[in-house]
C-alpha cells in the first residue's frame, strides 16, 4: 500500500503473475519448514552454469540418504528442464514438481535413466512428506 501499486493489482486476474511465481517459492518454503519443527530441515538451492543459460531448482531437501529436488512452477503446467537437469547430476536423487495441477506419479526418460516423478499441487503441501515416502 505505502508502494502506491494498488491500481498495478486490479490489472491482473491471478496475483501471482504480478509477483512472476516468487509468492509460490515463498509458500513452499515456508511450508517444506514448518514440517520440520523437532529438528531443522537442510533445505539447498541448486544451481549449474551451461553454456547456453543456467539450470536451478528451488529447493533440494536431504533427508538421511535422500536428496529432493523440488521445482516450484506457479501455473498448471511449466517446462521441468532444470529439474531434470538436477536428476542427471545428482545420482540417486528424487524429483518433485509443485504447482497448481493434479497429484501424480509419472516415470519420465532423462537422459539414459527414468526417474519417478512426483507432482504436488500446493494444497497438498501440509502432506509432503507423507506423500513423498519419508517418515511421518
Amino acid at each position: 500500500y505505502q508502494m502506491g501499486i494498488q491500481e498495478e493489482f486490479l490489472k491482473f486476474p491471478d496475483l501471482d503473475e504480478f509477483y512472476r511465481g516468487r509468492i509460490a517459492e515463498q509458500i513452499v518454503g515456508q511450508s517444506l519448514l514448518s514440517q520440520y519443527l523437532s529438528w531443522p530441515a537442510k533445505i539447498f538451492y541448486w544451481s549449474k552454469e551451461k553454456g547456453r543459460g543456467s539450470a536451478e531448482v528451488d529447493f533440494c531437501l536431504s533427508v538421511k540418504d535422500r536428496i529432493f529436488g523440488i521445482e516450484v512452477k506457479s501455473g498448471s503446467v511449466g517446462r521441468l528442464k532444470s529439474l531434470f537437469s538436477f536428476a542427471r547430476e545428482v545420482k540417486s536423487s528424487n524429483i518433485i514438481r509443485v504447482y497448481g495441477g493434479n497429484i501424480e506419479r509419472n516415470m519420465v526418460k532423462i537422459g539414459e535413466d527414468e526417474k519417478k516423478l512426483i507432482s504436488l499441487p500446493f494444497y497438498l503441501l501440509p502432506r509432503f512428506k507423507e506423500l513423498c515416502g519419508m517418515t511421518v
